[in-house]
């Protein structure tokens, strides 16, 4: 299973609440002058208080330098003023050097020196750096994975309300590592930080709320989180929304509706969107059929590994629709979704062998990949074994073997082996 983990930084910009409430001094001027637009007149305030030591307008003149905010974007420069205000124990500084080290922004990357800012910074209770420590424990950067270790300090950081530790301590809640597994945990916390905005937790929640998973099974809520999720732009979620307009779960059935979500999220490079917006033309759904253009989606999403998009393409090239006829190209794709186990090309790979279409005749072939669908409950491979069974075709005949398998395709109704 793909692990979702969150290894997004922020960094407080201009932090510039420096003097007593109603007092005047440098850092109002400061302030003062920023939030009228005059940039030169902040910074030069801000500069004059940092080169006299000051460590947050030290930090924040670091902050201007990485950002380019009225100054030339400087990293260098940005970072000999986070060292002066760290070395005064500012801890945002402290953990923007942590950031800094692990991306190897303006410093050579290194994890140790990550850590260790981090760490520093985290003594003296930034949020931030307690979820910088806990994904260096999570994922191994300059220190042992240690899951548990992740979870403590995520779970600190959670609840003061970090959104990236929200987000891992639900995965490490999903996935029982680190902790005991408890879905509803996971929920809970995945819930946290979709409500603080993350879309990829919105996600979450809806894939949560459809599946059942620590959540009771409700279509329409999961409907609104995907919702939340892709209108945010979040492509998984767009291609989530888009299946439920089309199968009416938990919204009207509205093939437009469907299209649309798939489209964006096809548009985004969503192998699944790319695939569901082939299905919509290939049959017709909401429009006029269009092989042409099906085959187009199709194939953006089999060059990225969708078997399902694999085999789709595959069998437009076998039956000649909407691309010429070609038995060796679908034999291509076929294989390409076979090997990834897709039940329906392993089939269709038995069905060229055993008719040499785009390949030598080859009984024995045959059947091997015939088997391989039937052993997956594909109907069509469990008829086909039976009959190579039944004719001692790339097999020695057995009847006994060609009636079990007939009753196997019996059972799923198909016609043909009653």
């Amino acid at each position: 299973m793909k692990r979702f983990i969150r290894a997004a930084f922020t960094i407080c910009v201009l932090c510039l609440g420096l003097g007593a409430p109603g007092v005047a001094g440098p850092a109002e001027d400061a302030a003062a002058a920023f939030e009228r637009g005059d940039f030169a007149t902040g910074i030069g305030v801000l500069r004059s208080m940092a080169e006299d030591g000051d460590a947050t307008a030290q930090q924040n003149l670091g902050i201007l330098y990485l950002k380019g905010y009225g100054l030339p974007r400087d990293e260098g420069e940005a970072m000999k003023w986070f060292r002066r205000a760290a070395a005064q124990d500012n801890a945002e500084a402290q953990y923007a050097l942590g950031i800094a080290y692990a991306r190897g922004t303006g410093l050579p990357k290194d994890l140790d020196q990550s850590l260790k800012w981090f760490r520093r910074a985290a003594a003296l209770d930034h949020a931030g750096a307690w979820y910088g420590v806990g994904l260096a424990y999570d994922v191994g950067l300059g220190v042992q994975p240690d899951p548990a270790m992740a979870a403590k300090w995520y779970r600190k950081a959670a609840e003061q309300g970090v959104v990236q530790a929200q987000f891992n301590l639900a995965v490490l809640y999903d996935e029982g590592r680190g902790v005991k597994q408890d879905q509803k945990l996971a929920t809970k916390w995945f819930g946290k930080a979709a409500d603080q905005g993350d879309a990829l937790a919105q996600y979450k929640m809806g894939f949560r709320y459809e599946s059942a998973r620590g959540a009771p099974q409700d279509d329409a809520e999961a409907a609104n989180w995907y919702r939340r999720a892709a209108e945010q732009g979040d492509a998984a979620g767009q291609n989530a929304l888009g299946t439920f307009y089309q199968d009416g779960r938990g919204v009207a059935r509205d093939d437009a509706a469907a299209l649309m979500w798939y489209r964006r999220a096809a548009d985004q490079g969503n192998s699944s969107g790319q695939y569901h917006t082939g299905n919509m033309y290939y049959y017709g759904h909401g429009m006029p059929e269009d092989p042409a253009e099906a085959a187009k989606w199709y194939r953006k999403a089999a060059e990225q590994d969708l078997s399902l998009a694999q085999y789709s393409l595959g069998f437009m090239y076998d039956k000649g629709r909407g691309l010429p006829q070609d038995y060796a190209e679908a034999l291509k794709w076929y294989r390409l979704a076979a090997a990834q186990n897709n039940p329906n090309a392993q089939n269709r790979l038995g069905l060229a062998y055993d008719n040499g279409l785009g390949t030598g005749r080859d009984h024995k072939e045959a059947v091997q990949w015939f088997r391989r669908a039937a052993q997956q409950d594909q109907v069509d491979g469990q008829y086909n074994l039976a009959v190579m069974y039944e004719m001692g075709r790339g097999v020695g005949q057995d009847y006994a073997q060609a009636l079990t398998w007939h009753r196997k395709a019996a059972a799923q109704g198909y016609v043909k082996a009653q």
